[in-house]
C-alpha cells in the first residue's frame, strides 16, 4: 500500500482553475451568440432596416384596409341612394302618365271641344275687391283638344262702366296690365289680375275676346253681364240714366 501526500493547496487551486476556465467558456459562448445576432441583422444591407420596414408596411396596408372599408361603405350608401331615386322617378313617371290619361278623359268628356278651337273660357267674373277703384278679373281658361300642345295668345275686349257722367267703354287694354294679357294655356291656367278703372267708374259688362296665336291663329269671345249686389258708394244712384 503506497501513501500519497495529500495536498489541500493544489486540489483547491485545480477546483479553482476548473471554475475560471467554465466561466471564460460562458463568457465567449455569451459574446459569440451577441456577435452572431449583429452579424444577423446586417446581413444583406441591414435585416434590422428591413423589420423596420415591414412593421412600416403592415401599419400602412391596415391603413389602406381600413380605408377601403370606409370607400365600401360610402359606395353602399351611394348605391342605395342611387336605387331610391330610380324607385321614386318610376313612381312618379307612373304618377304622370295617370294624370295625363285622367286629363285626356276630362277633355274627352267633360270638355268637348265643341268649337274645335282647341281653348275654351270656363269663367268669366269681375268682382269687387273691397277697395275703392279696385276689381278682380277671375278668368279661367281649359285647353281643349286631343293633342298637347300649348295655346298661346293674348286678351282683349272692352269694359263697360257706368260713371258719374254716364256710361262709358274702356279698352281691355287700358285697364288691365301689360304682364297679365299674353296667355299661355298646356292644360288650365287660372288667371286672376287686379283691373285699374278711374275715379267714379263700376264696371257692368265685360266683352272678352281671347285671340290665339298659336298654334293656329283663331279666337274666342265671351262676356261678363253686371251681376247684381255689386255696387260702389262713389257712384250716384242716377249714375248711367239719360
Amino acid at each position: 500500500m503506497v501513501l500519497r501526500e495529500d495536498r489541500p493547496a493544489q486540489r483547491r487551486a485545480v477546483i479553482i482553475g476548473s471554475l475560471l476556465l467554465l466561466a471564460l467558456v460562458a463568457v465567449c459562448s455569451w459574446l459569440f451568440g451577441r456577435w452572431s445576432v449583429l452579424a444577423d441583422l446586417t446581413v444583406d444591407g441591414g435585416s434590422l432596416r428591413g423589420m423596420l420596414q415591414a412593421d412600416a408596411l403592415v401599419a400602412e396596408n391596415r391603413s389602406l384596409r381600413e380605408e377601403l372599408a370606409i370607400y365600401r361603405d360610402g359606395g353602399d350608401v351611394a348605391r342605395q341612394v342611387e336605387e331610391r331615386v330610380r324607385v321614386e322617378n318610376l313612381q312618379m313617371q307612373e304618377r304622370v302618365a295617370e294624370l295625363e290619361e285622367a286629363l285626356a278623359y276630362y277633355r274627352r268628356v267633360a270638355v268637348p271641344d265643341r268649337s274645335g278651337k282647341g281653348l275654351r273660357i270656363e269663367r268669366l267674373e269681375v268682382n269687387s275687391s273691397g277697395r275703392p277703384q279696385a276689381w278682380t278679373l277671375s278668368l279661367l281658361l281649359l285647353r281643349t283638344g286631343e293633342t298637347d300642345a300649348a295655346v298661346e295668345g293674348r286678351l282683349e275686349g272692352v269694359l263697360v262702366a257706368d260713371g258719374p257722367h254716364g256710361r262709358v267703354e274702356l279698352p281691355l287694354a287700358q285697364v288691365l296690365p301689360a304682364g297679365r294679357q299674353a296667355f299661355s294655356v298646356r292644360y288650365a291656367d287660372d288667371i286672376r289680375a287686379d283691373l285699374h278703372l278711374p275715379a267714379g267708374l263700376v264696371p257692368v259688362r265685360l266683352n272678352l275676346v281671347a285671340v290665339i296665336s298659336a298654334p293656329r291663329p283663331d279666337r274666342i269671345e265671351k262676356s261678363w253681364p253686371a251681376r247684381q249686389g255689386v255696387k260702389s258708394q262713389e257712384v250716384p244712384a242716377n249714375a248711367g240714366q239719360g
